[in-house]
């Protein structure tokens, strides 16, 4: 396969159109900085003949961008195979299925599809084409980034099948599963063969026998021909009949149609006649009424002119009222607002004169609170000084407890200096042995390396000897051969020239020489069969080294590992140690010390005893404090209320009390909204002057409605004299309608009744139609025995 050109749409880091063409080169390098597109060029060589790449799925290989885009990834490639031009064209398209085609050029820019049916399909005819899958190309033509040992990490089985493919070894196993299957094939034919024979050789052998079957057979042959060729007239006279029933059948059920078109045709007619009669007699009886409709009419037009004047003064009437609203919805808001005013104002005074019983209350409570608040301050006094000698103990307990909860932090955290310090003891005890552990398998590793470096000289030396041997073999066997070929030509060489050296060839010669070439090719033989014994031993020799040399990268990290923990083992000693003597000179005799002091707390205990000595003053202090607080609220309190009460009291005299006589005098006297009272007293006028009467209206719309139906009554009466002579007209052109209908129905009855019984004629006549083909198929199926005896016979 020689590519010719590649195109890429959409593949990879490759958003535009890139072509890449082939021709005229051949050999190529790819370079570019990490990320260009160099592997997505060999990526969309084996997406198009594959449809496989290094991506996960076929929906990674589409351009990001082109995704957001709904773009599809598009790769043409375009190879020569045997001196024929190929193109595959893949296309995916992000979430939705592909698409594959596969085309040979059949001219100049032309091609010939070569798709199949289904995708899968196409894809195994271009593998087929190639005569090499996805794993075989990217094991022997094409090496993925990255797995250039995809080969060598493939199962023996694995590798085995691809030379196979590779080498064309499956096509020769084909090409011999193909001719076994001829093979049997030809088999069969000729024990058929053999068979058909064996069967002609066995009738030859019956000749006279058959002729005489075959004479009687054809005798019966001609009877039964006879029989149905008479037949097989009568059976046409029989077909030709029921052909003319079936036309009289079609007959009858065509007329039968005809025959009920006219009668619904009829039905219709009398319908509508009777219709039309029912119109003419409405319209009659309205025409016998149409001097009390036209009565009734002239009196609804005369209620009706009569209602229409008191509806316009009803309107007129209720243009006033509408009118009066605003005006009556401004004097009820202004009633309303001084009623609530006037509410409010009386409900001040009846909390003004509850005010004056509370000002006295308050003003006798207040007296009392101040009394109690000066002698709560004289006991205050008296308890300062026993307050002060409070605080100044309870501040000297701090002072103590203070150092005494320092001195238990420094022994709690000397104590765990100690723990660790004895956990330390114990873990170098653990390292010890470590240090003894790794110590000793340092020493077997390094006698093992010392082994595997003998090993190793060995194998070099026997390596080169294999070498040196599998070099000389040949050359030996080379040797031998000659020396074979020269034996042979001087064997049978007759008389003249010595082939070897061209001395006359004697006899003597002959032997002297023979003797002298075979005893040059023993000692090449021994020697060949020496080097060979010795191979074999050096063979087996440097497999057994290698086996034991490949422990050695293992051993060395083992020993590198081992060095490393000696090391470490060593260094934790050192700091253990150092950590430990630390301790033993400076903490210890510390830990010792402090526990002392932190055990006598007398003085703590002394102090304590004093303080709560004490807190019952400073106790009783506090008390009165908060009564003291609680009785000064309550004398703010009372002061704050007189103050209000006085206010209330104060500005209802001032103002309130007027307000409350000035709005209740208003309010009895109506002199709120005047403008809106005079509006509504000229409206009234004006309604007064308008001289409506509902009861009088009502009256006559009554009237009119016990008249309501003489409009459209009238409007009938109207209808009626103008329909009532084209109505008569139409009723007589239906009556000599329904007349020619009733006559063409009988007539068409007379033909229907004819034609059935001529069908009832015909249909007895065919009633053995189907026992004459009955007979007929019987001397068909008998003639046609016949013939393949009498051809048998033949």
């Amino acid at each position: 396969m020689i590519p010719l050109r590649l195109e890429l749409t959409n593949f990879l880091s490759y958003r535009q159109t890139a072509v890449l063409d082939f021709n005229s080169i051949h050999l190529a390098c790819i370079s570019g900085l990490n990320g260009a597109g160099k592997s997505s060029i060999l990526d969309a060589i084996t997406w198009a003949l594959f449809g496989k790449s290094r991506s996960k799925s076929d929906d990674d290989v589409v351009n990001r961008l082109a995704i957001l885009e709904e773009g599809t990834a598009e790769v043409k490639f375009t190879f020569i195979l045997e001196g024929n031009a190929y193109r595959v064209v893949r296309r995916k398209r992000f979430g939705k299925s592909g698409a594959l085609e596969f085309q040979v050029a059949s001219g100049d820019d032309h091609w010939k599809t070569l798709s199949e049916s289904k995708m899968r399909e196409t894809q195994i005819a271009i593998e087929q084409l190639l005569r090499m899958n996805y794993d075989t190309f990217t094991n022997a033509s094409f090496l993925l980034q990255g797995k250039a040992d995809e080969f060598t990490t493939k199962t023996p089985g694995r590798r085995k099948e691809i030379l196979a493919d590779l080498l064309g070894v499956s096509q020769w196993d084909r090409y011999k599963e193909a001719a076994a299957a001829r093979r049997k094939e030809e088999e069969g034919r000729m024990q058929l063969l053999q068979g058909q024979l064996a069967e002609i050789e066995a009738e030859l052998a019956e000749e006279e026998e058959r002729k005489t079957l075959l004479a009687a057979a054809q005798a019966e042959l001609a009877t039964i021909s006879e029989r149905r060729a008479v037949k097989e007239q009568l059976l046409q006279q029989a077909r030709q009949t029921e052909t003319a029933v079936k036309q009289q059948r079609q007959l009858v059920q065509t007329m039968q149609q005809n025959l009920q078109r006219e009668q619904r045709k009829l039905h219709d007619l009398q319908q509508t006649a009777a219709q039309r009669q029912q119109e003419q007699t409405a319209y009659q009886a309205i025409l016998a009424e149409a001097a009390t409709i036209t009565a009734d009419y002239a009196a609804w037009q005369e209620a009706d002119s009569t209602l229409q004047i008191w509806q316009n003064k009803a309107d007129a009437y209720n243009r006033l009222q509408q009118a009066k609203r605003p005006f009556e919805l401004t004097l009820t808001q202004e009633r309303s607002r001084l009623e609530q005013q006037q509410r409010e104002l009386e409900k001040r005074q009846r909390e003004v004169a509850a005010a004056r019983d509370e000002q006295q209350t308050v003003t006798q409570q207040l007296a009392a609170g101040q009394s109690q608040l000066a002698q709560l301050e004289t006991d205050l006094s008296a308890l300062a000084e026993q307050e002060q000698a409070w605080q100044s103990a309870r501040d000297e307990l701090h002072r103590l407890q203070s150092e005494h909860k320092l001195l238990a932090q420094q022994v709690d955290q000397l104590q765990g200096q100690a723990k660790r310090i004895e956990a330390l003891r114990q873990e170098e005890t653990a390292v010890t042995q470590n240090q003894q552990a790794a110590q000793t398998r340092l020493t077997d590793l390094t006698a093992q390396l010392a082994a595997l470096a003998v090993q190793r000289d060995q194998y070099s030396r026997s390596l080169a000897d294999r070498d040196s041997l599998e070099a000389d073999q040949p050359r030996l066997r080379e040797q031998m051969n000659k020396l074979k070929e020269r034996i042979d030509r001087l064997t049978t060489e007759v008389g003249g020239s010595c082939p070897l050296c061209g001395q006359p060839l004697s006899e003597a010669h002959r032997q002297d020489v023979l003797a002298e070439l075979q005893t040059e090719g023993k000692e090449l033989g021994d020697r060949f069969r020496i080097n060979k014994e010795r191979l074999a031993a050096l063979v087996q020799e440097v497999a057994d080294l290698e086996k034991q040399l490949k422990r050695l990268p293992q051993v060395e990290r083992d020993q590198q590992a081992q060095q490393q923990r000696l090391a470490q083992a060593e260094a934790k000693l050192a700091e253990i140690a150092q950590t430990i003597a630390a301790w033993e000179a400076d903490e210890a005799p510390r830990l010792a010390q402090l526990t002392a002091q932190f055990a006598d707390d007398a003085a703590l205990q002394a102090q304590q005893q004093q303080v709560n000595q004490l807190a019952t003053a400073v106790q009783e202090k506090v008390r009165l404090e908060k009564a003291q607080q609680t009785q000064q609220r309550h004398v703010s309190t009372l002061s704050a209320r007189l103050t209000e009460l006085d206010r209330l009291i104060t500005t209802w005299d001032k103002e309130g009390e007027a307000q409350l006589a000035q709005v209740a005098e208003t309010l009895l006297a109506k002199t709120y909204a005047s403008d809106a009272q005079t509006e509504l007293a000229r409206l009234d006028a004006e309604a007064v002057a308008l001289a409506y009467d509902n009861a009088a209206h009502e009256a006559v719309r009554a009237t009119r409605n016990a008249l309501a139906e003489a409009a459209p009554r009238y409007q009938q009466l109207q209808q009626a004299e103008a329909a009532v002579k084209p109505l008569q007209d139409s009723l007589l052109e239906l009556q000599q309608r329904i007349a020619e209908q009733e006559q063409s129905v009988a007539e068409l009855t007379t033909q229907q009744e004819t034609a059935v019984s001529q069908l009832d004629t015909l249909t007895a006549n065919s009633g053995e139609l189907r026992t004459i083909e009955d007979e007929v198929y019987e001397l068909r199926e008998t003639e046609s025995i016949r013939q393949r005896t009498v051809g048998a016979a033949q």
